[in-house]
């Protein structure tokens, strides 16, 4: 048998990035100032590249009551929310309006909503929360009211460059909207904010050894044995690491390798038990 596997790792990785935690945002709410109708929210598509939604992908709205948990009230399944365009979920009226006087509209759906000031809504994205409006779980009384904006009978929009969703929620609607209209005017429904046309990018800087680890020290029967480690350094703007690519080179055989293991860490020491362990290929390992 081998002692040893001349196994390494070829610098350049491929990385995969998006900006900021959320693919959408609410854009715009409104609750009405009087009766029952207009009711709605505003869907603004932040990712980049077009959202068809599917049963897989699909979005998805929750609602709380009077501090109550947030459950699911809306499941879309199909249409397709363009790039930096909006999608309009609210009463007949709101959706009616957006359709004649919106803009960057995609697409709109008929949502009978019976929320009011003091409840609370979180939107999804396939399974992943991505924008909430309030706190779910937290009764504010009749309204979120800070600084002179009130999530109740009111008009609200997101702020000028704000571009990413607040996955925790807030108490105070003035750190993300400003209150444009009453609850009674349906104005910039089906309008993109143009602050989000143009985000801009993060810097990534990539640091990396190489070869990390000499291929002479990777022994035969060992587990957890780093084979390559680099540094991410983000500035600017948030970003997500979503993917990441490598090929193997050198010689070995692949029925003696069981997987490759992806973790994270902290600090330059790798510890399997205390660093966090985010993916494992089991399979095509050559």
């Amino acid at each position: 048998n081998m002692n040893k596997f001349l196994l390494s790792l070829m610098a350049l990785l491929c990385l995969n990035f998006s900006f900021g935690q959320s693919e959408v945002i609410i854009s715009q709410y409104i609750e009405t100032s009087s009766g029952t109708t207009p009711k709605g929210i505003e869907i603004f598509n932040v990712s980049g590249v077009d959202i068809t939604f599917s049963a897989v992908n699909n979005l998805e709205v929750h609602q709380g009551t009077n501090g109550g948990a947030c459950s699911s009230v809306l499941n879309i399944t199909s249409g397709t929310l363009l790039t930096d365009e909006v999608w309009v979920i609210g009463t007949s009226d709101l959706t009616g309006y957006a359709t004649t006087n919106g803009t960057n509209l995609s697409g709109t759906t008929v949502q009978a909503f019976t929320f009011n000031g003091d409840d609370a809504i979180a939107v999804y994205l396939g399974g992943t929360i991505q924008d909430m409006f309030g706190l779910c779980g937290t009764d504010p009384g009749s309204s979120w009211s800070v600084s002179g904006v009130s999530t109740a009978n009111n008009n609200l929009q997101v702020l000028d460059g704000l571009c990413d969703g607040d996955i925790d929620g807030w108490s105070d609607p003035s750190t993300r909207f400003t209150q444009i209209a009453n609850g009674l005017t349906m104005t910039g429904f089906g309008n993109a904010p143009a602050s989000c046309g143009s985000v801009t990018p993060p810097d990534i800087i990539l640091n990396s050894a190489n070869p990390a680890t000499s291929a002479t020290s990777i022994i035969q029967d060992t587990n957890d044995t780093p084979i390559y480690a680099f540094d991410l350094s983000v500035s600017i703007a948030n970003a997500t690491l979503t993917d990441v690519a490598f090929t193997t080179t050198g010689t070995y055989a692949t029925s003696n390798i069981t997987n490759f293991k992806l973790y994270y860490s902290a600090d330059a020491t790798f510890n399997a038990s205390t660093d966090t362990f985010l993916d494992n290929i089991t399979t095509t390992l050559s």
